[in-house]
């Protein structure tokens, strides 16, 4: 007898967790429910990462003629035991169990209706796994510095909870927050657990809103402060000594910070390098991330393979919405590569930085043809420029000021600059002198604080960068240690927004 019935239309299956001991078997019951706007079931919404997809736990089926077994993962059967409650029953969705996965028509149908499942949800439960490495103590360190500020998410600005509190420390951005090594090491381990690298939870806790909350093992807070603590943290000096903090950091807040709702090609980009057992998720799993305009009439259908999820997103975006934009997502290809050039391959992680705020053709349609049968792409296109020179590419791809070493990195990257800028003074056509605004720009692709409003503080302020490039680009200036100190932010963020850009 199967484990699963047919699902009607616009029902949902719900897990109710039956209670019991920790140590006890699982039991659980499938019902299924109707959700649509007139009519919202009460139930919690799992937010996990699948983990190896081995099957090797079993729960029990409950049910009124039999109990069945239904094998499941070691990562949800863990976070089912620690969620189950000792006296009562708990509903709970999670789409391993909730959704029939060897049913391809109904699994394109409920993941068609994440946004409904997760937006719907009295509260996502986002289970990091069980008490681990200082998690207790990581936790309760960001619970503590989320209920020191408020924060006003339209300008990013953090102020005190309360007026009365004499407390500033957590306000001063210069400072390092007052962490023992234990501490940061702590929230580290924290952040980079599995789940902030698994693609789906990206839309599971957006659709959430403010009714997501963060579990890890017994401990507990709500997504809201961890959101307010990532950012007093991500906003803040940062100790060069505590290994991977600003990459765990920058991780957690980019899941984080999604206010609005980002174009599609912004949100390809920024989870390029999440996972996925299934690479069709690539797409499927951010579609609910950006407005319906931006999906570009895309379903999720399962029946089709990889090659042809991608590839139909591209004839979409080129031939139905006149949109060649995501065409910059491309990137140079290895030899074992089977996509067509112009196809991104978004199961790569991404190894070059777009160029951004760049549009040649402003808002003319583009003229395009596409052969299904040879995989040609042909666009039309004008004759810009020719390259004339190029260069090897900086060795490291992390930041420089993350880097505990820094001083051979400032040194490689200021030598790096330096033949840049000579190279610009002896070739520029007309004088390198009079185009210096528009290549300080360039290089750093304009971001700058002048270009936000309001000023954007974590940006460079132009006219301070443009009085060091000028000195950069003076041959009489070496790269004593002073001058490379003096240089360390200008150099990093330089070396950032230019890095193996596409």
């Amino acid at each position: 007898m199967s484990t699963y019935t047919s699902l009607e239309q616009q029902h949902i299956r719900i897990l109710t967790l039956l209670p019991g001991i920790f140590e006890s078997a699982i039991i659980v019951r499938l019902c299924p429910v109707l959700l649509n706007n007139n009519d919202i079931p009460r139930y919690e919404a799992l937010s996990y990462t699948w983990g190896s997809p081995r099957l090797n736990r079993n729960v029990f089926i409950d049910s009124e003629h039999d109990r069945q077994i239904l094998p499941i993962t070691e990562n949800l059967y863990t976070a089912l035991r620690h969620l189950r409650h000792p006296t009562v029953p708990r509903d709970i969705w999670a789409d391993a169990i909730c959704i029939n996965q060897s049913d391809v028509r109904e699994r394109n149908e409920q993941v068609a209706r994440m946004a409904d499942i997760y937006r719907s949800a009295t509260k996502v439960l986002v289970w990091l796994g069980p008490e681990a490495d200082g998690s207790t103590t990581a936790i309760e360190n960001l619970v503590t510095i989320a209920s020191k500020i408020k924060v006003d998410w339209t300008h990013y600005t953090i102020t005190p909870a309360r007026i009365e509190d004499g407390d500033s420390q957590w306000l001063d951005l210069e400072r390092h927050a007052p962490f023992d090594d234990d501490t940061w090491q702590s929230i580290v381990q924290l952040l980079n657990r599995p789940w902030f690298t698994r693609l789906w939870i990206w839309q599971e806790v957006f659709l959430a809103g403010k009714g997501a909350q963060v579990v890890c093992g017994a401990t507990f807070m709500t997504w809201e402060d961890f959101r307010k603590a990532i950012l007093c943290l991500w906003r803040r000096r940062k100790p060069d000594r505590i290994q991977g903090l600003h990459e765990a950091l920058s991780r957690a807040w980019q899941i984080s910070n999604l206010n609005d709702q980002p174009s599609l090609r912004t949100i390809l980009r920024r989870t390029k390098n999440a996972q996925c057992s299934d690479q069709r998720d690539r797409i499927y799993g951010v579609l609910n991330l950006v407005k319906e305009q931006e999906r570009l009439g895309i379903k999720p259908d399962y029946g089709k393979s990889v090659y042809e999820v991608f590839r139909d997103l591209m004839v979409s975006s080129i031939f139905e919405y006149g949109d060649l934009t995501l065409l910059t997502c491309c990137e140079f290809q290895d030899e074992h590569d089977s996509m067509p050039s112009w196809i991104p391959n978004w199961s790569n992680p991404r190894t070059s930085k777009e160029i951004w705020g760049a549009r040649a053709c402003w808002n003319s349609l583009p003229q395009a043809s596409y052969n299904d049968g040879d995989a040609f792409l042909t666009v039309t296109g004008y004759h810009a420029a020719v390259i004339t020179k190029t260069t090897e590419i900086l060795t490291s791809t992390s930041s420089i000021l993350a880097t505990p070493d820094k001083v051979p990195q400032l040194r490689e990257t200021y030598a790096a600059f330096k033949r840049l800028t000579t190279w610009l003074r002896n070739e520029i056509p007309g004088g390198f002198d009079g185009k210096t605004e528009a290549i300080c720009r360039t290089i750093c692709c304009d971001e700058f604080s002048d270009r936000y409003e309001p000023v954007n503080t974590k940006h460079l302020d132009f006219q301070k960068t443009m009085k060091w490039f000028l000195a950069l680009s003076d041959p009489g200036i070496e790269s004593s240690d002073d001058v490379l100190k003096e240089s360390a932010m200008f150099l990093d963020a330089f070396y950032v927004n230019s890095i193996s850009r596409s």
